[in-house]
């Protein structure tokens, strides 16, 4: 998939379209979460990785690959601090957002550093920019656990639960709310892959 095909048919901010208001992502990754299928026993598998210096979980299998922030993004008018840019990724487009400032746990990348984790819904690529990614760890599904309180009101819709790992008990994030919001709440864009800078 790549060139205008690999963006056509995803939802990028901005362009002509605002960006949704907080309350409006609040509905949309909630309605997405809503429909989340019952956790799988046995082993689990995740990646985790620092928004800030909240550490969090995601389940390996959401994750289809992590990339270091590209030095080269196109920004996308009107998408506010939420979208970083769109990229050309080997001749595929990648819009590539803040996943902290989507959850409203304030930047993740604030400058040029961090990792994007890259997210596909009906095959079409997300990048979700963090602080850094630390490792993979393997957990037993029963020991998870219920989440700790509080951070913002954003994630606690995309939060499974939690597994102690080193003495704190950390969330496990679910992305597909994240993804299916952007791609269900932001205006429906077709940029020129030719004006997408490459990395």
């Amino acid at each position: 998939m790549s060139g205008s095909g690999a963006w056509s048919g995803t939802v990028g901010a901005g362009l002509g379209a605002p960006a949704p208001t907080g309350g409006e992502l609040f509905a949309l990754i909630a309605a997405a979460a809503a429909r989340r299928p019952a956790a799988a026993s046995g082993r689990w598998s995740g990646l985790l990785f620092l928004v800030g210096e909240r550490r969090l979980l995601v389940p390996l299998a959401q994750v289809d690959l992590v990339l270091a922030l590209p030095s080269a993004l196109t920004p996308v008018p009107d998408s506010g601090r939420r979208m970083l840019g769109i990229a050309n990724h080997q001749g595929t487009l990648l819009p590539i957002f803040d996943l902290g400032v989507l959850l409203g746990l304030g930047a993740a990348v604030p400058g040029t550093a961090g990792r994007v984790l890259v997210v596909r819904r009906d095959g079409c690529p997300c990048g979700l920019g963090v602080s850094a990614v630390s490792a993979i760890r393997h957990c037993d599904a029963s020991a998870l656990r219920a989440a700790p309180p509080g951070g913002s009101a954003l994630l606690g819709p995309c939060v499974q639960g939690a597994f102690d790992l080193d003495g704190e008990r950390v969330p496990v994030l679910d992305l597909e709310p994240v993804s299916a919001a952007l791609l269900t709440g932001l205006a429906q864009v077709q940029p020129d892959p030719e004006s997408v800078q490459r990395w």
